[in-house]
């Protein structure tokens, strides 16, 4: 299960105990940092909710699609 931490004005995404995302203040905008499946990725946002949703956008893409059960004959 994935939820977000909120402490001191930054944002911890946080999956089977690890951190895998995190939203930081700084210099007046949010620094973005995914830790997910090998990838390291960095960037920028102007706002708390709008890195929380991007990283919630990302992560939904990097799961890929729902596999669906093979029908039995």
């Amino acid at each position: 299960m994935m939820q977000w931490l909120e402490i001191d004005g930054a944002a911890y995404l946080r999956f089977n105990y690890a951190t895998v995302a995190s939203v930081k203040p700084r210099n007046g905008r949010y620094a973005v940092h995914i830790m997910w499946g090998g990838a390291d990725l960095h960037g920028w946002r102007g706002s708390l909710q709008r890195g929380k949703k991007d990283v919630d956008r990302w992560v939904e893409h990097a799961k890929g699609p729902p596999v669906m059960p093979k029908r039995r004959r």
